[in-house]
């Protein structure tokens, strides 16, 4: 697949949504097993991740700290301050069923990337102009798993991590 080819489905199918909110590519990465597109406008950034081991685009919808995307990367503890979280987690949060989401592995490259516009069109609109209350409930969301994962991995030890 050509480094490029998320942003080309984007300036094809997707141009007048990224014109509505602001959104400006920032950066682009491309190894063997993943392309990655950044966007900003003046509060949010987007993240488009495509995984070709997965053949499925995951978008990371994110608040801007002093400008600039500010991901997480270690393992999370229940005092981890997020400032970024899943599509998918707010379309679980929203009430799209599993299924539905798994059910997009199923379409191409394109069809996905324009279902899952529209998903943030009809659902994220308001984190897309920079209000962020929503995250609230998606760090509620994400700790949940996040804590059955340490209970999965360090049993008995989870105290140690923080969590209870």
């Amino acid at each position: 697949m050509k480094k490029n080819k998320i942003v080309e489905i984007i300036n094809k199918k997707a141009i007048e949504f990224m014109g509505k909110y602001g959104f400006q590519i920032v950066k682009e990465e491309n190894d063997r097993s993943c392309i990655r597109c950044c966007f900003k406008n003046e509060t949010t950034g987007l993240i488009f991740q495509y995984e070709n081991r997965e053949n499925y685009i995951f978008v990371t919808l994110c608040e801007l700290v002093d400008g600039e995307i500010k991901l997480f990367g270690g393992e999370m503890r229940p005092d981890t301050q997020l400032f970024s979280y899943d599509l998918d987690d707010l379309l679980l949060a929203k009430k799209i069923t599993e299924n539905e989401l798994i059910a997009l592995r199923d379409l191409d490259l394109e069809k996905q990337l324009v279902k899952r516009v529209f998903y943030m069109e009809k659902f994220a609109d308001d984190i897309l102009k920079g209000d962020f209350h929503i995250f609230e409930k998606l760090d509620k969301l994400v700790k949940a798993r996040a804590r059955e994962f340490a209970y999965d991995k360090w049993g008995d030890k989870v105290s140690d991590y923080g969590w209870e």
